[in-house]
């Protein structure tokens, strides 16, 4: 079915090529005929290769390299379970309050954050604008 696509593909490309070598013709000097036959040739280059593709899986499914699928015969596994990665006394190896002393460690010494201004210079929090999205 995949090549019958690649098949199609390469004859409309192959027929788009002819007709724009037919637009080609019309040019009276070579200078307006190269670029359209250039493009011409491009195309018909695009066609090769979708022929050139169909055949591919053609002989691919003749010799049988395209032999898969979950049909039966069709060379599907069952699948297999993982091995089971914890302990057999189901213990947790993972310390949870040992994970957040460090995290506070490290939290503290990220970095020390700018203080904050008191007093008069002290700005008043933002009020909310009228405009824009309410919340969140």
């Amino acid at each position: 079915m995949k090549a019958m696509f690649w098949v199609m593909g390469g004859w409309v490309l192959l027929i788009a090529a002819k007709f724009v070598e037919a637009i080609g013709d019309r040019g009276a000097t070579a200078g307006e005929r190269l670029p359209i036959y250039s493009f011409a040739i491009v195309v018909l280059c695009g066609a090769a290769f979708c022929f050139i593709r169909a055949g591919r899986v053609l002989w691919d499914n003749f010799t049988g390299k395209n032999k898969g699928g979950s049909g039966p015969g069709g060379g599907a596994r069952p699948a297999r379970r993982l091995a089971d990665t914890l302990p057999d006394d189901g213990a947790d190896s993972f310390d949870v309050d040992a994970a957040f002393a460090r995290y506070m460690e490290r939290r503290g010494e990220s970095g020390s954050q700018a203080p904050q201004p008191s007093g008069q210079n002290a700005l008043p929090p933002p009020q909310p604008r009228g405009f824009g999205r309410k919340g969140a």
